[in-house]
């Protein structure tokens, strides 16, 4: 990665400084490591093959009357055994999310958006349990303070409208 990936301390004193250049540089960080989490899954660089494996799987699940019984069964046998060669379960799913997780934490960094957990503040604390919160709220409030986790996905993800919680795009335009 060109450039060093500022700490948990440095983003947390940008959010208050409203400096968007370390945030910036946070978002490139994230997006690094979200490509560095992908590359280690089972099927990176191998997507093709994973979609084909998966639309024959798809196609051989479909009982046909013009096909051998066994030979459908034996053809599907070895399509998820392909298919599970390709793809680790789990292990790639965990690995999925945390990429997301990184690329999400990116895009929100780069509009301005705080991903850490926010103490000191209990009003705004639990407002971030509601709803995201943006650089340009924190002149507002006094003795924020921030913890070095940031908020899980489904946090960061929601907004409160009319009252209720609803998920929406990560790429925002603004607060």
């Amino acid at each position: 990665m060109g450039g060093i990936m500022p700490s948990h301390r440095d983003i947390q004193c940008a959010y208050l400084q409203q400096n968007v250049d370390v945030l910036n540089a946070a978002s490139k960080g994230s997006i690094w490591y979200s490509f560095q989490i992908l590359r280690k899954t089972s099927f990176y660089g191998k997507l093709d093959k994973l979609k084909h494996f998966n639309e024959e799987f798809s196609r051989l699940s479909i009982p046909s009357n013009t096909q051998d019984h066994s030979l459908r069964i034996k053809e599907l046998g070895e399509t998820l055994e392909a298919r599970k060669a390709l793809y680790d379960g789990i292990g790639d799913d965990l690995l999925l999310l945390a990429a997301f997780e990184n690329y999400m934490c990116s895009t929100l960094l780069k509009h301005g958006y705080i991903v850490h957990k926010i103490s000191g503040d209990r009003s705004l604390s639990n407002r971030q349990k509601r709803e995201k919160i943006h650089i340009s709220e924190l002149s507002d409030y006094e003795g924020i303070n921030f913890i070095d986790v940031t908020m899980n996905g489904g946090h960061l993800l929601k907004r409160k409208l009319c009252g209720r919680s609803v998920y929406f795009s990560v790429a925002t335009k603004g607060p």
